[in-house]
């Protein structure tokens, strides 16, 4: 597997894993934040690229109303604490 396949998975089973709440929000909080630190300013916005439809897609969903894990991995606090250390 190539550097750049290997990349795009460890990002897509990053993804999945947040969407489906396998990963829960502070561990998922803290490979994000680490994958930023690590990344030259330019490849950081591909990487919002790949999260936003994913999160927007949790936003629309029904269960957020009755779904406490849910609304914790979507809490502002959550946001926040990903894009801190890339101001």
């Amino acid at each position: 597997m190539s550097a750049t396949s290997r990349e795009s998975y460890i990002r897509r089973a990053l993804i999945d894993g947040f969407v489906d709440g396998k990963i829960n929000a502070v561990s998922w909080r803290r490979c994000v934040q680490v994958a930023l630190e690590g990344l030259p300013a330019d490849q950081v916005p591909p990487i919002f690229d790949d999260v936003m439809p994913s999160y927007q897609k949790l936003l629309k969903d029904p269960r957020l109303q009755t779904d406490p894990g849910l609304a914790e991995r979507l809490a502002p606090s959550s946001a926040n604490s990903c894009t801190a250390s890339i101001r």
